[in-house]
């Protein structure tokens, strides 16, 4: 069973998480970690934020030498979870299926794809045991799909029948099932868009080394490809799936038929042969969000699930 902690990035208290990795890898074998890193563009400098977090790397993996730890990066916000990210002049953004801009740069704008490439590009320079994007990766944001940008718009109307615009092509997806020609295409356009994008971060890894292995994480509802883009940013590596699964804040026993049902049906989702990891997470991601019985069952599914 492979257990990965994932480790917040704390500057000025390296000393801290150092001293974690060697406590939980002493007392309960844990030799894999992953610094969790906000990447999203957020202010000061254009590469500002990931220099820093390259600088942290470099010292908590210069002083866990010799303990036998294992240290990738989980890369928790590329293209952002919320709306606080700081768009610089040229990029597009974000329109999802509320008719409202989403503060967040759109998949197929090439100066934020830039970007994207820039940062990912300067972790891999790193060498990490292994990367993973997190599951904001995804074409849904602000409660509605993406994307009916100017450019998503061009791409659509060169492959349908009818030319629409973002708002008729809006209203036509709210008003027809999920059989409708139209609704198919543009889901079609919407997937083949998320797994390019995970092709532009393979691109960036395989610039630095090839052999760094990069794993997906399952956004909560945008599943349906996953498997495509867990192979997208494999590369020539074995992919990785980490489920949308985890157990949150405490609970009962009567969560665990739930839990267990859909972990089992977002692995049939999944094509080929794919690594699966179990997401046995808390959140609030500190000590009083979950009891350890309750965490410690999480786990124990995991193991008997096969993950």
């Amino acid at each position: 069973m492979r257990l990965i902690n994932i480790v917040g990035v704390y500057p000025g208290q390296v000393d801290y998480m150092v001293a974690e990795a060697k406590r939980l890898c002493q007392e309960v074998g844990i030799n894999e970690t992953m610094l969790c890193m906000t990447l999203h563009r957020q202010g000061g400098e254009r590469l500002e934020k990931v220099m820093l977090h390259k600088q942290i790397f470099r010292e908590y993996r210069e002083r866990l030498q010799g303990t036998g730890i294992k240290v990738g990066v989980l890369l928790q916000s590329l293209l952002g979870h919320r709306n606080d990210a700081v768009m610089e002049p040229g990029w597009q953004v974000a329109e999802n299926s509320t008719g409202k801009p989403v503060i967040r740069g759109c998949i197929l704008s090439q100066t934020f794809r830039d970007y994207i490439y820039d940062v990912v590009r300067l972790i891999a320079e790193e060498h990490p045991a292994a990367l993973m994007i997190d599951d904001d990766c995804r074409q849904i944001s602000g409660g509605g799909v993406e994307c009916f940008c100017a450019e998503h718009m061009r791409r659509f109307n060169q492959i349908s029948k009818h030319p629409f615009t973002a708002a008729e092509l809006q209203a036509h997806l709210k008003a027809h099932g999920p059989q409708d020609e139209t609704v198919l295409l543009f889901e079609k356009l919407r997937m083949n868009s998320l797994v390019d994008f995970a092709s532009l971060v393979r691109r960036a890894i395989d610039s630095v080394d090839p052999d760094i292995p990069c794993a997906c994480c399952t956004p909560g509802a945008e599943f349906m490809s996953i498997d495509r883009v867990a192979k997208a940013v494999a590369g020539k590596n074995r992919p990785m799936v980490r489920l949308c699964n985890a157990n949150y804040g405490e609970g009962d026993a009567k969560d665990f038929p739930r839990v267990i049902y859909w972990t089992f049906a977002l692995r049939n989702l999944l094509e080929g042969d794919i690594d699966v990891i179990d997401e046995a997470d808390t959140y609030p991601q500190h000590r009083y969000s979950k009891a350890a019985v309750a965490l410690h069952a999480k786990l124990t599914a995991a193991a008997l699930n096969g993950e």
